[in-house]
C-alpha cells in the first residue's frame, strides 16, 4: 500500500472549475469551450456543519456526499463554493470521483469539537481517501488534512476538483494559477479564494460556467370560477398585464419588470406557449 499525505487549504478573502494534481507545470493558455455550462447549486445533502471559534475567521462550511460542499463567507447567507472533492485515475482504464464512485463515512474526529473526518473508500477497492477538516481560528481558511492510500500495485494519480461560485454567484468567476505561489486562485467582485496544497500542484487547469443570456417565461393557466373551459384571456393594452375572465371572476398576472412578450393560447394546442417553447425555444408567434 502506498500512502500520500497532504494538507489542502481553501482560503476566502474580501476584495470555474479549478483542477490541480497534487504534488508545478505551466498552463497552456485560456481554456477553450467558452462560455461553458450553466451554473447551478448542489442539492443539500448535509452531513456535517462547522465554523471557527475565532473572531478572526469568517468562514462556515458544510460536508456531504463525501466532499466539502459549501463554504460560506463572509456571512452565513453567502455561499462561495459548489464543492471540493478529489478525482482518482490510473491514466488509462478508470477515473473515479469521490462523490460518485466511493462509499462515504463521516464522523467527528474529536467528539469535543467540530473537527469532522470523512473516509471515502473506492467502489472498486483501489483506494481510500481520509480527510480531516478544521476551520482556522485566526484566518478565513478551511484546512483539509488528506491521506490518500493506494491499495493497488499500480501508480494512481490524485486530482483536486474545486468549484468556486464566489459571492453567491456561479457565473461571474475568473480563475488562474498564482505565478508566485502556484495556488489556484479565483475571484468574483469583492470576494476571492485560493486553493493551496502543502505538496503543491504538478498541473493546474480551469474551465468556466456560461455567462450566456437566458430567457425566463411565466406560464399562467387560469381556471376561474371553478371552470377550466369558459375562460377568456388577453393582454391589457395599457398595463401589459395578462388578464383572464370567466363569468363573475377575473384575474390578472402582473410583473414588476413587465413582460417583453405575451401570448394567449389554448392548452395542448399549437397556440400553447409551452408547446412553442418546447418545439421552437421561443415564442415565434404571439396571440392576443
Amino acid at each position: 500500500m502506498k500512502s500520500l499525505s497532504l494538507a489542502v487549504a481553501v482560503a476566502a478573502t474580501a476584495a470555474l472549475t479549478v483542477f490541480g494534481t497534487a504534488g508545478t507545470a505551466l498552463a497552456q493558455g485560456p481554456a477553450p469551450g467558452a462560455p461553458g455550462a450553466n451554473a447551478t447549486w448542489n442539492e443539500a445533502n448535509l452531513q456535517g456543519l462547522a465554523d471557527s471559534l475565532g473572531a478572526g475567521s469568517k468562514v462556515w462550511y458544510t460536508l456531504g456526499d463525501g466532499e466539502l460542499e459549501n463554504v460560506f463567507y463572509p456571512q452565513t447567507d453567502t455561499p462561495d463554493t459548489f464543492g471540493l472533492q478529489y478525482i482518482v485515475t490510473d491514466g488509462s482504464t478508470f477515473t473515479d470521483t469521490e462523490t460518485a464512485n466511493t462509499s462515504h463515512a463521516i464522523s467527528l474526529a474529536d467528539p469535543a469539537s467540530l473537527t469532522w473526518q470523512q473516509v471515502n473508500t473506492a467502489s472498486n477497492g483501489d483506494f481510500t481517501i481520509t480527510k480531516t477538516y478544521i476551520a482556522d481560528p485566526s484566518r478565513s481558511v478551511v484546512l483539509v488534512e488528506t491521506t490518500f492510500d493506494n491499495l493497488t500495485s499500480s501508480p494512481l494519480q490524485l486530482y483536486a476538483d474545486y468549484l468556486p461560485q464566489l459571492n453567491n454567484d456561479g457565473m461571474g468567476n475568473t480563475a488562474g494559477t498564482d505565478a508566485a505561489s502556484g495556488d489556484l486562485v479565483a475571484s468574483n467582485g469583492p470576494v476571492s479564494s485560493a486553493l493551496a496544497s502543502s505538496a503543491g500542484f504538478t498541473q493546474t487547469t480551469f474551465t468556466n460556467h456560461t455567462s450566456s443570456p437566458l430567457s425566463l417565461y411565466a406560464e399562467y393557466l387560469p381556471q376561474l370560477n371553478n371552470d377550466g373551459m369558459g375562460n377568456t384571456g388577453g393582454t391589457d393594452s395599457a398595463s401589459g398585464d395578462l388578464e383572464a375572465v370567466n363569468g363573475s371572476v377575473a384575474s390578472a398576472l402582473t410583473s414588476s419588470a413587465g413582460f417583453s412578450a405575451t401570448s394567449t393560447g389554448y392548452a395542448g394546442t399549437s397556440s400553447d406557449g409551452e408547446t412553442m417553447l418546447t418545439s421552437d425555444y421561443s415564442l415565434p408567434t404571439t396571440y392576443s
